[in-house]
């Protein structure tokens, strides 16, 4: 059931809305020098998720359909596009990871995830985001870092815990393929 194109566009489309949620609606925004520099949400977790559980490419669909959606329904700002390409790197690495390694042991599965994790918040979430932010808005990168690599360094286990629970999750419920051999 969970190879279906039907079920990956139908959990696809949950995920998109879900990020959505979780990225404009419950989020806190950190200025630094009156600019956004850090926001606190767990958006990046169903994109994270959607690699995780539908594949790499599916992943990236989902973070450029969420970022593109969600800023035209919730618009904040002007549309800066290169910043898509953070939201799809968190749904493209964690899959290409998974499908990669993550499928030999469950050891192995819990490091990629804690691997693909860490690879979004710091190449894409801290050095890709605020490089995009800093281009954006005009300030300088290492201003708009700090602040950043706090939330980027929290978000590490925090993601990686909830993607290892929430797949075990949905896995035990049939909802998502054995990746917790």
């Amino acid at each position: 059931m969970a190879k279906s194109r039907y079920f990956k566009l139908i959990a696809s489309a949950m995920l998109i809305a879900l990020s959505i949620l979780l990225t404009r609606l419950f989020a806190g925004n950190f200025l630094v020098l009156g600019v956004p520099a850090a926001r606190f949400s767990l958006g990046f977790l169903p994109i994270m998720l959607s690699g995780v559980l539908l594949g790499p490419g599916w992943g990236a669909a989902v973070g450029l359909i969420a970022d593109v959606l969600g800023f035209f329904m919730f618009p904040n700002g002007v549309y800066f596009p290169p910043i898509a390409t953070t939201s799809m790197l968190a749904g493209f690495l964690p899959g290409l990871i998974i499908l990669l390694w993550g499928r030999k042991s469950r050891r192995i599965r819990t490091l990629c995830i804690w691997l693909s994790v860490a690879a979004v918040q710091i190449f894409g979430s801290l050095l890709l985001q605020t490089y995009w932010l800093s281009l954006l808005y005009g300030k300088g990168f290492v201003a708009l870092i700090g602040p950043r690599a706090v939330i980027s360094l929290v978000l590490i286990p925090v993601y990686a815990l909830l993607i290892q629970l929430i797949s075990a999750a949905l896995y035990k419920a049939g909802l998502a393929p054995n990746l917790n051999r």
